[in-house]
């Protein structure tokens, strides 16, 4: 359940720079060990009541095992709603990107394309790992949460000019530009051209980066 199983996706959308087949990204790995050493520390404190342990287990370290085992301890009506439960304390997790990463784990993804366009703010373009898997599993239904995944990563290379991602980047531009196609309200967000421009504004001079796209795509 920890790894993201990317849906077949439509149209022209193109997956960017992922990782191969079944293997864990970083943050997946610590998110696991982290969950392992809360389990270590409050073991002790719940003298066997493991129901209750679970769910602070996964309180502590938004481990999907430990809310799995929680919600198969519950009847079949309780566990409907302690999952709701549950997925409402993802969704106001302080760590934007843990939050992201369990709701598309899980997969709840319509939580997690409302994160991207409530939260995009706290978004770290540098973490491509997650937010590569993430544009990949939204894009199908959810093509604006997408596209913001997607924008995060290229304003960070261009942003920190990153020229070793810039071939990443003109890629997910050219992505943005397909998802465009069925995002019919933007909404508070820049539709795909004043996006584009505004970055041609800024990075202008990043030849290397224009380059790719003027000639058609890297």
């Amino acid at each position: 359940m920890t790894n993201l199983v990317k849906p077949k996706r439509k149209g022209n959308y193109k997956a960017g720079p992922g990782r191969p087949p079944g293997r864990k990204n970083n943050r997946t790995l610590e998110l696991e060990e982290a969950s392992q050493k809360a389990a270590a520390q409050i073991d002790e404190a719940f003298d066997g009541d493991a129901h209750a342990f679970r769910w602070v287990c996964f309180q502590r370290s938004l481990s999907p095992a430990h809310l799995k085992a929680f919600l198969e301890g519950l009847s079949d009506f309780d566990d409907i709603e302690a999952e709701e439960k549950a997925l409402d304390f993802v969704q106001n997790h302080s760590s934007f990107h843990e939050a992201l990463i369990f709701l598309t784990n899980w997969p709840a993804l319509d939580r997690a394309a409302r994160l991207v366009l409530d939260r995009s703010g706290e978004a770290d373009g540098n973490h491509y790992d997650i937010f590569t898997p993430v544009a990949d599993a939204l894009a199908e239904k959810y093509p604006l949460a997408a596209t913001l995944a997607l924008r995060t990563m290229i304003d960070f290379a261009l942003n920190q000019a990153r020229t070793k991602r810039y071939r990443h980047a003109a890629r997910h531009l050219m992505d943005c530009e397909n998802l465009a196609t069925r995002i019919e309200d933007f909404g508070a967000h820049e539709d795909h051209q004043a996006f584009e421009d505004r970055i041609r504004d800024q990075h202008g001079r990043k030849s290397s980066f224009w380059s790719l796209i003027d000639l058609g795509g890297p």
